[in-house]
């Protein structure tokens, strides 16, 4: 039997045992219904919109006397109670994602803009004799899976910007003792809203020099290999605000941003006991392999995701965004042949980057691996 580790938070969300995706419920609330959440407010459903992993997701209003359209400024997902996967991301964002600690935040860090949704309400409802969790969470524009379908690969810069607000995300995240153990491009959600935002010093983080300089290479070469099909060789200007970013912070002027969100908080963990302990290290074969097998990290694949898990995570996605491959894509299969090449992988990044890029590979992501490798557990 596997070692089961020794958490005494006995107020956590349940966990899932294993990866795969739970049965989700037939239903299919009707365009106009009531649900009332734990305040007792009232909010109105409209039309379905999409379909999450283990549930429905649906346009939502408080405007009781209207009809919910389509720039409706809120979404409801629904899940049947039976499922776990809602009630850890409500749970999750009960205790992190308030508006007034997003925004003292914000204030602590001088962020013009965070892309951590907030809270919004959140209840039960009873449909057809059977009982259904439901959480309202603001409504974004497109995930960027969306967009990756369109383009195939993103440029450098457009790589560079997503994973730099993604990393916001993780420290404020992870400063609540919370790890997110899902980063992927359909859990990256657009907003279309155009803040004013002044340059503050996120890239001097990384090195005291021009970062979009440093991720310049030569005579780059692509990898043509095993790649998404494409319609056309050209891959710049994925999204074209982001240029503006780009340039707008190197000039030190003020500039209009979109924000990119990162959601789906249904497998968020504490790394913390209630005691604030940082759990051990303990190798749990019931939660081994959760997430996305094609992304997740090395921790996660033992069950033991951590704060280091959510990077890696986030660097074999940004090599995706950037290619369109991963060096283990085709085995997503076996775990364990996944967690064998990561490993590899990781004890070799210069032949790893390689690899993914042919050639030449921007040097921002050798450093940023590099840095990962010598990251501890706590």
């Amino acid at each position: 039997m596997p070692r089961r580790c020794n958490d005494s938070s006995s107020d956590g969300p349940p966990r899932k045992k294993n990866c795969n995706v739970p049965v989700m419920s037939s239903f299919n609330l009707k365009d106009g219904e009531f649900l009332r959440d734990v305040t007792g407010k009232q909010w109105k459903l409209g039309k379905a919109v999409g379909v999450g992993g283990f549930g429905e997701i649906y346009l939502a209003s408080d405007k009781l006397t209207k009809k919910v359209t389509a720039d409706s400024l809120y979404v409801a997902k629904v899940e049947s109670h039976k499922n776990g996967p809602l009630f850890v991301e409500v749970n999750c964002y009960l205790r992190i994602a308030k508006p007034i600690m997003i925004e003292e935040w914000k204030k602590q860090k001088k962020l013009n803009s965070l892309g951590m949704p907030h809270y919004v309400a959140s209840g039960s409802h009873m449909h057809k004799g059977e009982r259904y969790r439901f959480l309202i969470l603001p409504r974004f524009d497109k995930d960027l899976e969306k967009i990756l379908q369109d383009k195939k690969m993103l440029n450098l810069k457009t790589v560079f910007t997503i994973s730099s607000q993604i990393i916001d995300v993780l420290e404020y995240i992870h400063s609540k003792g919370y790890i997110h153990s899902d980063i992927k491009a359909s859990n990256i959600l657009l907003s279309n809203k155009k803040t004013p935002r002044k340059t503050r010093s996120i890239h001097n983080r990384y090195v005291a020099c021009n970062p979009v300089r440093m991720c310049r290479i030569s005579k780059r070469v692509r990898c043509t290999k095993n790649l998404r099909p494409l319609s056309v060789v050209n891959y710049i200007d994925d999204i074209p605000d982001f240029d503006k970013m780009i340039a707008a912070g190197l000039d030190k002027q003020e500039c209009t941003r979109d924000q990119v969100y990162l959601l789906d908080y249904g497998l968020a963990s504490k790394f913390l006991t209630s005691n604030g302990e940082h759990k051990p290290f303990c190798v749990d074969e019931r939660k081994a392999h959760a997430g996305t097998i094609l992304f997740c990290s090395r921790d996660a694949h033992k069950g033991v995701p951590s704060r280091r898990s959510d990077l890696e995570s986030l660097g074999y996605n940004m090599i995706y965004w950037l290619t369109g491959n991963l060096p283990w894509s085709n085995d997503i299969d076996n775990p364990e042949i996944v967690d064998k090449k990561k490993q590899k992988s990781m004890a070799d990044i210069e032949y790893f980057l390689k690899t993914c890029f042919v050639a030449d590979y921007p040097r921002f992501l050798f450093d940023y691996f590099w840095y990962l490798q010598k990251l501890q557990f706590q």
